[in-house]
């Protein structure tokens, strides 16, 4: 090498740190690769995703084959720098181009090739994963002897086999995925898919119509009374129920009652009790994604919420759990009083003016708020808790980083909180 011409050398070493570049960027691009997204793109053949995949199942081999050549190449660089320094500047040109290359190593050979690397995953791994796998089948015994003599030092620490295997995603990977801001997804798809992966955490009373907001058709009514409430109804559903809502006959559909008009037949309570279907009872802390899959297998719409001691606490319809996945349909059929009114209002980006029945697991999922969940289910019921007593409007409950002020308190209920998200203390 002391015979080659001297600028021979100096694109030999510039070869030789371009060597280095590659390699260091190699592994910096493998292991920023995207593990679902490099699955997807193998399923869907791409040969480049299937190489670096395979690569990735054993990183002993691929980091053996990366930093057998990197090593390689930077003592060969080092060597050949010396030489050119001691031929240009005699004795201290061995200082000069330690410097030097060090400097340029550094920058051209690490810094640089690993930033581009990390930014560019895929455009940099996919083609070296075809020279990796080249390099990897001339230089399997070294590779091996190197990977070897490694799991005898990582055997004390207990890591005996070095292969990866594919996991599937869990729901937190997948719910924090989806979190994230994404050009690709907007903001209705994404609160849709999220609403989705919540309905395992979300019981039915969480967004279910609260017994007390429930009203219907009561038989202990006038029937001429009765009967007006029926027709001028405003939901395509009611619940009938005698004198209290615990005895409870079943639903009627007034389709049903505008059938016997269209047929000719009298409105009379023997004919409209026929209509009814009879009710459906789901038990309390059934989750939304199991209790979706039992309407569609009951072939059932509507049902009543009931406790432990079969009394009714609550109505639940198909179109409610709709409602939580993809946002408000329009569909609800047997509503609360005051349904006119908005759930939510955006005062600003810390304050929201909030009706008081709402659920908490479903303020958390819709406004991406950390209220604990772990006690009462409704806004209203964290602040009677917290409380202790009926509040007054004006009434302010701190609960962590949230400010609850009483808007609106008549019959022992709140209907409407306003919540103020404050900043987050930081320790200084």
């Amino acid at each position: 090498m002391n015979n080659l011409p001297l600028s021979l050398q100096i694109i030999l070493l510039i070869t030789l740190i371009c060597c280095s570049a590659f390699f260091s960027g190699s592994e910096t691009s493998m292991m920023s690769l995207n593990k679902h997204r490099l699955k997807h793109l193998k399923e869907e053949g791409n040969r480049a995703a299937k190489l670096a995949s395979e690569l990735l199942s054993r990183p002993d081999r691929l980091l053996g084959v990366i930093l057998l050549g990197n090593n390689f190449v930077n003592i060969l660089a080092a060597s050949l720098a010396t030489i050119i320094g001691i031929r240009v500047w005699g004795d201290t040109g061995i200082f000069i181009m330690t410097v030097i290359l060090t400097v340029v190593v550094l920058i051209f050979g690490e810094v640089a090739p690993k930033t581009f690397a990390a930014l560019h995953a895929e455009k940099f791994a996919f083609p070296a994963a075809f020279i990796l796998k080249g390099l990897l089948k001339i230089f399997y015994p070294a590779v091996w002897l190197i990977n070897t003599l490694a799991g005898l030092v990582l055997k004390p620490l207990g890591l005996k086999d070095f292969s990866i295997n594919e996991e599937a995603i869990s729901r937190e990977e997948l719910r924090s995925i989806l979190m994230q801001n994404s050009e690709h997804i907007d903001g209705d798809n994404q609160d849709m898919m999220l609403g989705l992966l919540y309905l395992e955490d979300i019981n039915v009373e969480d967004i279910m119509v609260a017994r007390h907001e429930l009203i219907g058709l009561d038989l202990q009514n006038d029937w001429e009374q009765a009967l007006d409430g029926i027709l001028n109804s405003e939901y395509a559903r009611l619940l009938v129920y005698d004198d209290n809502i615990d005895n409870v006959k079943g639903v009627l559909h007034i389709r049903d009652v505008l059938y016997l008009y269209r047929d000719k037949k009298p409105i009379t309570p023997a004919n409209v009790l026929s209509l009814i279907s009879k009710p459906y009872f789901i038990p309390e802390g059934t989750p939304l994604r199991k209790q979706l899959q039992l309407f569609q297998e009951n072939q059932k719409q509507t049902g009543l919420v009931v406790d432990e001691y079969g009394d009714i606490i609550g109505l639940l319809t198909l179109e409610d759990i709709l409602e939580y996945v993809v946002g408000d349909l329009g569909l609800r059929e047997i509503e609360e009083e005051g349904e006119d009114e908005e759930e939510i209002i955006e005062h600003s980006d810390s304050k929201f003016e909030v009706r008081g029945s709402l659920s908490i697991k479903y303020l958390n999922k819709e406004l991406h708020w950390h209220l604990p969940d772990d006690g009462p289910n409704t806004l209203s019921g964290l602040v009677l808790e917290e409380l202790g007593k009926f509040p007054q409007v004006g009434t302010l409950v701190t609960v962590g980083d949230y400010t609850l002020k009483v808007l609106a308190f008549a019959d022992k209920r709140i209907s409407k909180i306003l919540v103020t998200v404050n900043e987050p203390e930081t320790d200084e």
